[in-house]
């Protein structure tokens, strides 16, 4: 077997693994591809690799580009057109500022909300003592109101009573007074 290259032979600048210091074995590159001309495919830091190298950098800068204006392109889209620029930095700029617009009405609709359920706790509690005092009230009523209907229930017997009394006296021949006692009727 042959010395393993150094870090320096290599033309990535990484050392080599085990399979590429191997003369039975193709050597890897990066991303597992293989490389040498056994496959088809050039060898590491040959002209033909650099430029492949190269062009597969190219294609994935153009899609980091290309996602980057789609998204510029969407903010554009979604942020409300001030002055109708194109301008990536000018579109860019209108988000930031739209950004700021909406945190700030946020917050401003964050303190009316608190403001505005405190006032409603207030006058939900003020609502709440107002209905206590009106149910006390109501019970204070309902006792007052049994009270007098057993006065006048009461005072129902009693007249009953004294009209049964007053009966049974004019049968017997006895007048009452206009003050409920008895007068002897003079026959």
């Amino acid at each position: 077997m042959e010395d393993s290259p150094t870090q320096e032979d290599h033309p990535d600048g990484v050392p080599p693994t085990s399979a590429e210091s191997s003369s039975t074995t193709t050597s890897t590159g990066r991303g597992g591809r293989r490389g040498g001309s056994q496959l088809g495919q050039p060898a590491p830091g040959s002209a033909e690799w650099q430029r492949i190298r190269k062009d597969n950098h190219k294609e994935v800068e153009r899609r980091r580009r290309g996602n980057i204006n789609e998204g510029i392109n969407e903010l554009a889209r979604i942020v409300p057109n001030g002055t109708g620029e194109k301008a990536k930095g000018a579109i860019l700029s209108r988000a930031v500022q739209y950004i700021h617009h909406l945190k700030e009405n946020e917050a401003r609709n964050i303190e009316k909300w608190t403001l505005e359920k405190l006032l409603m706790d207030q006058a939900m509690g003020d609502l709440q003592a107002q209905l206590e005092e009106v149910k006390r009230l109501w019970d204070e009523e309902r006792t007052k109101r049994e009270g007098l209907e057993k006065e006048v229930q009461s005072l129902k017997s009693r007249v009953s009573d004294q009209g049964s009394f007053r009966k049974r006296s004019v049968e017997d021949g006895d007048d009452l007074d206009t003050d409920g006692s008895k007068k002897q009727r003079l026959a």
